[in-house]
């Protein structure tokens, strides 16, 4: 089995756009009118691509599914291919990518698609059923469905049929709802013909997941989440995937509101792709607003966040409200992208968030928090080379920050946690975070003691770091209690790390729980108290 040191992994918005009949006209629409002029056709998608790290020396074979079922993946194979969702010009979009450097930081421009005989009025390249040639695009490995919107199944009987004339005998899988498989039966009754059930020889199979229960597909751990994306959109989900290294990729387009959702599992993402139909809230659209996602990305920690699917025409609206003094109209990605830098220069914690208008062929990588550099197409039509530039600072910013006083930790649930030293004054600064409330407490004279604890299953020295309260005008503030300690799972093996922080004054509790660190972020607290301490 490949070890995940092996593997390097990326993705690719593959499209931005909701239902192109419902974005509006051209006349009224800025939005509508950047979208003819550059071609932009494909409907909301993205593909995580997973492959050899020596595969990035060497071009990708011809053909996508020939490391699939019992064929093993040779050092220049993709690996896996996982796509989410499959709506109208998805498949067109695949067609730019010819080998794997087109995959690489090396070779990144994006494709202002061009007319083609083929269009029938799109802009794009279209495959015809009848072409098995493997050159063009790289067919998924599985397929992951949201729901059964047709701007997010459209191309799906195209996929499948050109899935029937490869030469292997892969079985492809679609990972869907019960609601979402039957409706799409239902409206492709040519798909029932090609599944497993009613056809002994078919390489397609439906398979049915369940809200909060993981499944695995490939090297990969994926959990639904039940999403409420309308009246009209039973058997919607969201999708939470977790990469071999433990990363953390939240597709979150298309909903209103999440039903039953544990909390942990949306913390801390290091991708976060949210779907939003207009910049103001207009809960009739079905789905968020931008500016609520302003909210949604500070309360899941979010290191990074796309933005999909926006069409921006229910901000008409609010210009009928003579007191209203936000967008009030549909954006182009240009304009959109400047208000939202703008909103998060106030609400944005400091450069830490950072929220980025997604584009077709768009890549996302996550190399220690150092992304890819690229290049992409702005709505002027000429190419700019900033935006690596741009999200290499972002990076920087939402990355956990450490030097040789100060350590912030993002915890394995709700908290972000940063420790300061501030060594003229014998002083420690501590400030816990939450979605809801920010903890900010400063304690005098700091003091370290070693305990081992249950320390003999990691053969780490674990620490109790005391300090006094801060003297104020008028009274004195909380003591402090820290605690490390490794956390241990059934077998006695330590699986994680807890930090116990108790800040109290008298019996009274300021703040009191456990902070769960990943066995790294752990070690690095330890050495934080032992060395500054």
């Amino acid at each position: 089995m490949m070890q995940q040191s092996d593997l390097d992994y990326m993705v690719r918005i593959n499209g931005v756009l909701p239902d192109i009949s419902t974005i509006g006209d051209e006349q009224e629409s800025e939005r509508a009118a950047e979208v003819k002029k550059y071609g932009i056709s494909a409907n909301t998608s993205c593909s995580l691509f997973l492959m050899n790290k020596k595969a990035l020396k060497s071009p990708l074979p011809t053909g996508s599914m020939q490391n699939s079922g019992s064929q093993a993946a040779s050092e220049n194979q993709l690996t896996f291919h996982l796509l989410v969702d499959i709506g109208n010009g998805v498949l067109d979009s695949l067609q730019s990518i010819r080998n794997i450097s087109d995959l690489t930081s090396t070779n990144t421009r994006l494709r202002t698609p061009v007319a083609n005989s083929r269009t029938s009025g799109m802009m794009g390249i279209t495959k015809d059923a009848s072409d098995t040639s493997q050159d063009a695009f790289y067919l998924p490995n599985a397929l992951l469905i949201t729901h059964a919107h047709d701007d997010h199944i459209q191309d799906l009987p195209l996929l499948l049929e050109n899935i029937r004339q490869l030469s292997n005998d892969a079985i492809f899988e679609i990972f869907c709802t019960a609601q979402c498989r039957d409706q799409i039966l239902a409206k492709f009754p040519v798909i029932t013909e090609m599944v497993d059930g009613s056809n002994a020889n078919s390489k397609i199979s439906f398979k049915v997941i369940e809200p909060n229960k993981a499944f695995e597909v490939g090297p990969l751990s994926i959990t639904p989440i039940e999403a409420y994306h309308g009246e009209n959109s039973a058997g919607s989900v969201i999708y939470v995937v977790r990469l071999p290294d433990n990363k953390k990729i939240v597709i979150g387009w298309d909903f209103l509101s999440l039903k039953s959702a544990d909390e942990s599992l949306l913390w801390n993402p290091d991708l976060l792709i949210l779907g939003t139909q207009s910049f103001n809230q207009h809960p009739e659209t079905g789905l968020i607003s931008v500016t609520e996602s302003f909210n949604i990305v500070r309360e899941w920690n979010a290191k990074q966040c796309y933005l999909v699917h926006y069409r921006g025409l229910s901000d008409f609206e609010n210009a009928k409200n003579q007191w209203f003094r936000g967008p009030a109209k549909p954006m182009t990605s240009d304009e959109l992208q400047e208000t939202i830098d703008s909103y998060l220069k106030i609400t944005g914690n400091d450069g830490k968030f950072k929220i980025t208008v997604a584009r077709e062929g768009m890549l996302w990588t996550d190399k220690d928090n150092i992304p890819m550099s690229m290049s992409i197409p702005n709505t002027t039509g000429h190419e700019e080379s900033n935006l690596g530039k741009s999200q290499t600072e972002q990076s920087s910013s939402n990355s956990p920050e450490e030097s040789n006083n100060m350590l912030e930790l993002e915890a394995l649930q709700k908290y972000v946690m940063r420790i300061e030293k501030e060594n003229k004054e014998n002083k420690v600064k501590l400030t816990i975070e939450d979605k809801i409330n920010r903890y900010d407490l400063r304690f005098i004279r700091p003091h370290k003691e070693i305990t081992k604890g249950n320390a003999s299953a990691s053969k780490e020295e674990n620490y109790i770091l005391t300090a006094e309260g801060e003297k104020g005008m008028l009274a004195k503030g909380p003591a402090l209690h820290m605690e490390t300690s490794a956390k241990l799972n059934d077998s006695g093996d330590q699986e994680a790390f807890v930090a116990r922080v108790r800040a109290y004054k008298g019996k009274k509790d300021m703040f009191n729980d456990e902070i769960i660190l990943n066995k790294i972020d752990g070690m690095k607290l330890n050495r934080f108290i032992k060395e500054n301490f």
